[in-house]
């Protein structure tokens, strides 16, 4: 089986011992997995993880699509398509709603006592506004819940590689974002060159 091809090698390539070879690497994600005759090194701006061989126990990959994400999504999705169903009747409604009560004869706002509380017609008017003014946030909102919606639908389709390496009693889990058959070539690689277990005396 072909080994991934060599990547460009960032600042934060790992040092290598005198001795110690490079047998495959591949990206997952921002780093930089290095396999060597050694040890497997994870290397990025942010970290450096190395393991010894001899104590991984168990290396293996997967790929999985998210159905959490594209639930969430279609949720956005759905709740997108109502809010903009909505959000021109209820324009239409209040605006429709403020025009009859500007035809409407004033007698109420000639009696009101000067010194008084507004007149139920401008308190009412002035709701009416504020309601308004939330109506014609509804197309915008949804334009935003639909561009979320989308781009959870997508990502939980597009999936992930996962690769979780057990040592030491501990499991390290790393993903890439879609289908990586090269991160799945570099992890029979790994596996390939960990040593035989001890057999019982």
């Amino acid at each position: 089986m072909a080994l991934p091809r060599p990547t460009a090698r960032p600042a934060e390539y790992p040092q290598l011992d005198t001795g110690e070879k490079v047998i495959a690497e591949t990206p997952i994600g921002r780093d930089l997995a290095v396999l060597t005759n050694r040890r497997l090194v994870v290397s990025g701006r942010d970290l450096e993880q190395s393991l010894s061989l001899a104590n991984i126990g168990l290396v293996r990959v997967r790929f999985e699509r998210s159905v959490r994400a594209i639930v969430a999504g279609a949720l956005l999705l759905l709740a997108a398509i109502v809010l903009a169903s909505l959000a021109g009747p209820v324009r239409g409604a209040i605006n429709g709603q403020l025009a009859s009560m500007e035809a409407a004869p004033r007698a109420e706002q000639s009696q009101a006592d000067p010194g008084g509380l507004p007149p139920a017609t401008q308190v009412i008017g002035t709701l009416l506004r504020g309601l308004l003014a939330i109506a014609r946030l509804m197309s915008p909102a949804a334009l935003v819940l639909g561009l979320l919606g989308l781009a959870r639908l997508a990502l939980g389709l597009l999936g992930e590689t996962k690769v979780n390496v057990s040592a030491g009693g501990a499991e390290l889990v790393y993903s890439k974002w879609g289908r990586d058959p090269a991160l799945r070539d570099f992890v029979a690689q790994v596996g390939r060159n960990l040593p035989a277990p001890a057999r019982p005396g």
